[in-house]
């Protein structure tokens, strides 16, 4: 054997397929021994490999397994290496100190390399239970008839359950020789070795088996007909139809279903004999088969002797054959499937209503009627079903004549039909029943419904004058529906007289107040005056009418009345619709807004219920939100203690001025934008905005010299664009570079920042405000506004210090454009500070330091040349001068490059060789100097932070307060003070980010510190 070898696994006696030459073609050359490389580097040949290959036990090294499997599978390959390799696998089949692991093994590959010469010795292995299973899993896997042979003869040696694995192995073997030996089996007094024989006979298939399968009568009825069964599948398979048609008459003789199945899909239309009996047969699962068959055919006569059994079969096989009728679509049927409308078997009844919507006529239309309007439930809506879809010329004018001259009882469904089918009916026939007072109530109704459908003119009229004559009120709500449906297609005028002349006559309570209903759903403006003198009228019934009409008014003409309803009736039904309906209409968008509030306010305001004014007044709340005005009492409700807002700019929409003189704020540059989506997710407000591709100029004018201004606005970053901006106001950075909040989340207010506008930029009555862009596509701003003194500015107290705080750089991990704008706004909540800020480091040496009075450094310079030896000596200067230095966090870490001298002026500065910090987390700062005026007063406090370990420095401090540290449960300076020849320092190591500053100790620590270095 060669090429393409058959494998098998050892239990389970299949089959794989495997390519010899895939793995590889290059000859191992066996005669040579050859050497080979394995994967651990290791060398090993053939005689070594089965030398460990002999001896082997599962678990020990796979390597000689590998190496031999590679080498059968390249000598499949190859004849002369075939021979050798067998030779080496026999000696291991035969060899008593072989494992059984490496017989199993030898077993498997044996059958790749060899033709038959291992036969008689895996025949000899049968005889020992080890190797019993392995053996016959080699035997089964060969070609030759030899193995045939072996496994015949074997049988005799043992007992049943050996018999029955050699059995099973030789049927599917499935070679003809084997027949014989298995048919010899079938009268064998074991009956489990007979019925196995049976079974792989069945498997094997062929023409012999089955002749040897029917002449026994041994094997138990279902395994025998299982057998049979899989032989005709095979005989019919192979073309050979004769002899599958003598196993399927064999089986059809037991009368079995399976023989019925097989005689129809060979015969077809000459089985009709067969069929007929089955169907007449008192096995159901035969006439079930039988009746299934048979809509696989096309044969009239068998249609219609099944036509003429369908009233003498069971019900079971009644619904069978309906079905089957009607998926044929079979509409000789109809008739007899008709006639089973009157049985007493609601199953039955069911689905013949569903079968006559397929093979069904005109003469299905009364029947069909007739039971949808005597059933009710599945049968009613199969019924209404099979109308809509009967089929013919005929069907629709049979269904226009019986609602003419059929049977009253019907009519209702008939005209229901008729209009699902869009049957036009004569507006005459339709009048007729709904005037007549003897057709039933349901009729009258659906002739009602059906007249809106004509298109017959004036039929709109005299529906409404029928209306108002009626004294009826079963139908009032379908002529209601009906006025409504139909006055909606015609223009004001003739919609509306016909119903303003009946409501002026006198009408019954009930119609008057149907009719005011249906009046209320049309917009004419005499309509409200009758709705408003309707709620006057001495019957509760007409006013309760008149309210729901007002209710249902399509616009807001009728608030104001709705308005005194709700708080002036004496009957509580129309108070509360009338509350109800102002909720409803302050909830719906038809209305404006301004409009919206104004019910609501009303509502909130009047003594409704409880849960109507809590909704009320929850819809108010947000509907405020979406008014420029109310955005504008919020900005001003915020004002900084003293001051007032005077000018307000919702950027995108309209400029807003106010106080009593000419402030304005104007944009000079950029652009209208609104952003996608925003209004579903926005106050509107905040969806509009301003951009431009470089920065958003506003000017100002109109300031008063005496008085001071903060600036106001609003900005994110919508779209997460990863804006960095930052503020000036003539060319002054107010707000250093900060990055944007991203988003925005529902309900909660709008961040507004507000910072000092410098009295110097305000001085000659004008100024520019720039939102200049840093990073990001464009620069953004939302609103802008500006608030303004109460009072005249009074000449700058001695006390008041001016304060520069620089920044612009930082390490990564410290977010300055975060933390810069609030060390900003600690230091400005105390009154006597008044900060600038510097975000531009390469300008401090150029920076007119003497014109303030402290010096907040907030950053960590990391090139050399910025701020350089004139920024740090200009710094040095001014501090050795008399000015105050205030180090924030990290910069301690500043001027590495004039490190020797930084730490004498910031008194303890960053070594990069010493532990950094401890891990960020909470712990306690602890206040030591309780006398100091920074820390007088001050109690300890707890934050989250990074502990400093890492300063270094020999000046003489003062500290203030310390930490102890959780790594190495050592002191650490926290904040501490020097002098620097004139000028006092303050060094503070807390402010890592933002959380960092949120402790009320860390701001109060810093301004104090501030303050004592400004003095």
């Amino acid at each position: 054997m060669s090429g393409l070898r058959r494998v098998f696994g050892p239990h389970s006696g299949r089959m794989a397929i495997v390519d010899a030459g895939a793995i590889g073609r290059k000859s191992l050359g066996f005669s040579e021994r050859p050497v080979v490389q394995n994967p651990d580097g290791k060398s090993m040949s053939v005689d070594k490999a089965f030398e460990s290959f002999i001896v082997y036990q599962d678990g020990k090294s796979r390597q000689p397994i590998r190496f031999i499997e590679r080498s059968v599978y390249l000598a499949s390959a190859k004849p002369e290496q075939s021979a050798e390799m067998t030779s080496r696998l026999l000696k291991v089949l035969q060899s008593t100190k072989s494992t059984l692991p490496a017989k199993q093994l030898a077993c498997k590959w044996i059958v790749l390399v060899d033709d038959a010469k291992a036969i008689e010795v895996l025949a000899a292995m049968l005889d020992k239970p080890d190797t019993f299973e392995m053996a016959l899993g080699a035997l089964e896997q060969y070609e030759s008839h030899k193995a045939d042979g072996v496994l015949s003869q074997s049988l005799k040696r043992f007992k049943v359950e050996q018999q029955t694995a050699i059995i099973n192995a030789m049927g599917r073997r499935g070679n003809e020789f084997a027949v014989d030996q298995l048919a010899t089996l079938l009268e064998s007094s074991d009956a489990e070795a007979a019925k196995t024989a049976a079974v792989n006979l069945g498997i094997i298939g062929n023409e012999k088996a089955a002749q040897r399968l029917l002449q026994t009568s041994n094997i138990p009825k279902e395994t025998l007909h299982d057998a049979l069964l899989r032989c005709a599948l095979k005989l019919k398979q192979s073309n050979k139809n004769n002899e599958a048609l003598k196993v399927y008459r064999s089986l059809w003789q037991q009368k079995t279903p399976v023989g019925l199945v097989g005689l129809v899909s060979i015969e077809k239309q000459n089985a009709r004999i067969e069929l007929l009996e089955a169907v007449r047969s008192n096995d159901p699962l035969l006439v079930k088969t039988a009746i299934n068959l048979s809509g696989t055919l096309s044969d009239s006569v068998i249609d219609n002797e099944l036509i003429d059994l369908l009233g003498s079969v069971s019900p079971e096989h009644k619904i069978a054959l309906i079905r089957m009728f009607a998926d044929r679509r079979k509409t000789a049927a109809c008739t007899a499937i008709a006639a089973e409308l009157s049985s007493n078997n609601d199953d039955v009844v069911a689905v013949a209503v569903q079968a006559l919507g397929q093979v069904g006529n005109a003469s299905s239309v009364e029947p069909l009627a007739r039971a949808a309007s005597t059933k009710t439930g599945d049968r009613r809506r199969y019924a209404r079903q099979s109308l809509v879809l009967l089929d013919g010329n005929k069907v629709n004018s049979t269904i226009r004549q019986l609602i003419q001259t059929g049977p009253s009882s019907l009519r209702a469904e008939l005209i229901q039909a008729a209009m699902s089918r869009k049957v036009q009916l004569e507006s005459k026939d339709l009048w007729r029943i709904i005037k007549s007072r003897t057709e039933p109530k349901d009729a009258r109704k659906e002739a009602i419904n059906a007249l809106v459908e004509t298109s017959e003119s004036g039929n709109y009229q005299q529906l409404v004058t029928f209306w108002a004559k009626l004294d009826d009120m079963s139908l009032s709500q379908t002529i209601k529906l009906a006025v409504m449906k139909s006055g909606s297609g015609l223009d004001e005028n003739t919609r509306s007289e016909p119903l303003l002349k009946a409501l002026k006559d006198k009408l019954s309570p009930g119609i008057m107040g149907q009719m005011l209903s249906a009046a209320g759903g049309f917009d004419h403006k005499d309509f409200l005056g009758i709705m408003q003198a309707s709620l006057q009228d001495p019957n509760p019934a007409v006013q309760l009418e008149a309210v729901r009409a007002l209710v249902s008014w399509p616009d807001n003409k009728g608030i104001d009345e709705l308005t005194k309803v709700s708080s002036t009736s004496s009957a509580a039904t129309q108070r509360i619709l009338a509350q109800r309906a102002l909720l409803a209409r302050g909830d719906s968008k038809k209305l404006s807004v301004q409009q919206r509030i104004g019910i609501l306010k009303s509502l909130v305001a009047s003594d409704a219920a409880d849960n109507i004014k809590e909704q009320a007044a929850s819809l108010y709340q947000q509907l405020k939100q979406q008014l420029p005005e109310y955005r504008i009492e919020q900005v001003a409700e915020v004002a900084p203690k003293g001051y007032r807002l005077t000018a307000y700019l919702n950027c995108g929409t309209d400029i807003i001025t106010g106080g009593d003189h000419e402030l304005k704020l104007k944009l000079k540059k950029g652009r209208k934008h609104r952003w996608a989506g925003s209004e579903k997710k926005l106050p509107a407000t905040a969806g509009t905005i301003f951009f431009d591709e470089k920065e958003i100029v506003f000017e100002v004018t109109g300031l008063k010299n005496d008085h001071s201004y903060q600036l106001g606005f609003v900005w994110f970053d919508y779209d997460n664009n990863k804006r960095v901006q930052k503020v000036q106001v003539d060319n002054r950075t107010l707000v250093p570079a900060t990055k944007l909040p991203v988003g925005y989340s529902k309900g909660k207010p709008l961040k507004n920042i507000t910072v000092p506008i410098p009295a110097g930029l305000t001085a000659d009555g004008k100024c520019v405000v720039r939102f200049e862009k840093l990073a990001a596509l464009n620069a953004v701003v939302s609103e802008i506004w500006l608030y303004e003194s109460l009072e005249a500015n009074k000449k700058m107290s001695s006390s008041e210090k001016r304060i520069l705080l620089v920044t612009g750089e930082d390490y990564p991990g410290h977010k300055w454009q975060e933390t810069a704008p609030v060390v900003h706004s600690l230091l400005e909540k105390d009154s006597g500070l008044n900060v600038d800020v510097l975000d531009d480091l390469s300008k401090l040496a150029a920076a007119d330091l003497l014109q303030y009075d402290a010096v907040v450094m907030h950053f960590k310079n990391y090139d050399p040349k910025v701020p350089g030896r004139d920024g740090y000596d200009n710094l040095s200067k001014y501090v050795q001068g008399g000015g105050g230095l205030v180090l924030v966090h990290f910069a301690c870490g500043a001027f590495q490059e004039f490190k020797d001298e930084f730490t004498v002026l910031a008194g303890r500065a960053w070594n990069p060789k010493l532990r950094g910090h401890d891990p960020h987390g909470k712990f306690t700062v602890n206040i030591i100097d309780h006398e100091h005026p920074i820390t007088k007063g001050l109690e300890d406090f707890e934050t989250i932070d990074e502990l400093y370990t890492c300063l270094d420095g020999n000046t003489e401090i003062k500290v203030l307060a310390e930490s102890v540290s959780k790594v190495d449960k050592k002191k650490y300076p926290i904040a501490f003070v020097l002098n620097y020849g004139k000028g006092r320092v303050f060094h503070s190591v807390l402010g890592h980010d933002v959380v960092a500053f949120e402790a009320n100790g860390v701001g109060e620590l810093f301004r104090r510190g501030t303050v004592w270095a400004a003095n």
